[in-house]
């Protein structure tokens, strides 16, 4: 119950800080969660599991709206690389890349088409399609 509390919590930190809008110094707060995010997941799947199963789509909201975070003029690397981090969180956990690929699809119909920080949500897109992960430094086949 305590981990599931901690997955929330640092979850639910990231889409607040997300909804404050762009500053390269709440970019790198994100940055941090998912940091700490790719640590916990990494220790079980029993963790990632807790954190696919969050309560109120916590997860899938946390998955689809970071990696879709916009930039501003002033963030455009800081935002980059919350998108980027968040790109490898997901391809590093091959039960969240699996449960991602649904959560991404659905986001497809909000998704702008003239917006340029789409990128990294392609390209996570694409991985999965693929079957590609990532897993300590290299790359795997789903499935």
């Amino acid at each position: 119950v305590k981990s599931e509390h901690l997955l929330r919590n640092l979850s639910l930190v990231a889409l607040a800080t997300n909804e404050k809008g762009g500053s390269a110094s709440l970019d790198l707060v994100i940055l941090d969660v998912i940091q700490l995010l790719q640590l916990l997941l990494s220790t079980s799947e029993q963790m990632t599991s807790l954190f696919i199963s969050l309560p109120e789509s916590v997860a899938e909201k946390f998955t689809t709206n970071l990696l879709l975070r916009e930039s501003t003029l002033l963030t455009l690397s800081s935002s980059s690389q919350v998108r980027k981090g968040l790109e490898e969180l997901i391809l590093r956990c091959p039960k969240l890349s699996l449960v991602s690929f649904s959560w991404l699809i659905k986001a497809l119909d909000n998704i702008p088409y003239s917006k340029e920080y789409t990128s990294e949500f392609f390209s996570v897109l694409d991985s999965l399609v693929s079957g590609d992960i990532l897993s300590t430094g290299s790359v795997s086949r789903l499935g």
